[in-house]
């Protein structure tokens, strides 16, 4: 009940923010606030779009750079009239629904309004593209609703590469090819990521981090190897990403017919034991359950993945990588009741 209220109060502040005339003619983005990890409604005009985020003009010459990872919803202004009330609306009712299935319906009714109305603006367009776009990713359960889910990543990736979306847009491709174990594509999706000119470093340090992951996955062990010598002697490299790629370094042990998991998986209970970086502890164990399943000890490897789902789960591309090893074990295993649960998790995550 109290959730509820919260939830009400929520729509109708954001209500409040978009009609009050204080604020009329002025874009609204909504952003995570890094310290108090809470949302806030930034008001200003727009005043540039790239791969670095959103930067707004504020008050009179103040300018503030939203980066896109922090970027949550935006309410463009200078959109037709006759469209306003059901752009507010899309805000208050994504907040309040719980089925997404009916917010991704509530996208798509108003994608078609923007269809047949002129004088939208491109960027509002773009947005409610990939809105329905990431909507319709995580809400892919199905085989034909994920192949509709790539269809749309892809075609999203291919348009817009200079926008503040495609990064997030391509890293969710990246993911769902994976995820039907289409190496190949994976690895192409995001050499474009960490190629790109103008992509923020970080992104390209994490996009270069989920190749030497492909790469392993696809056991392309010398391409590792390579990758991972030429990281670490990059100065750009973070220490956290170096860490990451100690952790591959320690699983290239594991391959072979006469590898010694045992050794292996106690380099990597080390790393665990002395990090206190709980994405780098998930990386550990689902590498370690990668080992185990090598060697074809599928309980190990399922009580590996378990700490990821169960305790290590902060870190969103790990968590849905040690879920969909479990669903994979449960499907041999033709347990339907875990099968059905862990294929709801894997949508909710999304």
């Amino acid at each position: 009940m109290i959730r509820s209220a919260l939830h009400v109060l929520l729509a109708v502040f954001v209500c409040f923010l978009v009609v009050n005339t204080s604020v009329v003619g002025q874009d609204k983005v909504e952003r995570r606030d890094r310290k108090t990890d809470k949302s806030v409604i930034v008001n200003g005009k727009i005043i540039e779009e790239s791969m670095a985020g959103v930067k707004m003009k504020i008050g009179g010459a103040k300018e503030e750079m939203i980066p896109g990872i922090d970027v949550q919803r935006i309410f463009y202004d200078d959109i037709p009239q006759t469209l306003k009330l059901s752009y507010n609306n899309l805000f208050i009712n994504e907040e309040k629904e719980k089925d997404q299935s009916k917010v991704l319906k509530d996208y798509r009714d108003f994608a078609t309004k923007v269809a047949t109305t002129p004088g939208v603006n491109a960027s509002a367009k773009r947005y409610i593209e990939y809105r329905i776009t990431m909507l319709q990713t995580g809400l892919a359960e199905a085989d034909d609703a994920k192949r509709e889910a790539v269809r749309l990543l892809e075609a999203f990736v291919a348009a817009h590469g200079t926008s503040w979306e495609y990064p997030y847009a391509a890293r969710a491709l990246a993911r769902m090819q994976l995820e039907k174990s289409d190496y190949e594509a994976a690895l192409k999706t995001l050499n474009g990521l960490a190629r790109g000119a103008a992509v923020p470093a970080d992104i390209k340090q994490e996009a270069e981090a989920m190749l030497v992951d492909v790469l392993f996955q696809a056991k392309k062990i010398d391409d590792v190897k390579t990758k991972i010598d030429l990281a670490m002697k990059d100065p750009k490299t973070s220490d956290q990403q170096k860490a990451r790629y100690t952790v591959y370094s320690i699983a290239m042990e594991s391959q072979g017919a006469d590898a010694k998991v045992d050794a292996v998986v106690k380099k990597l209970d080390d790393v665990i034991a002395k990090t206190a970086d709980n994405s780098l502890k998930a990386l550990a164990y689902n590498i370690m359950g990668d080992c185990y399943m090598q060697k074809e000890k599928k309980r190990e490897a399922m009580w590996s993945y378990l700490w990821v789902d169960v305790v290590y789960s902060q870190d969103k591309g790990e968590h849905l990588k040690a879920m969909n090893k479990l669903l994979k074990i449960f499907e041999e295993d033709k347990d339907l009741e875990k099968v059905q649960l862990y294929k709801d998790k894997i949508v909710r995550l999304k």
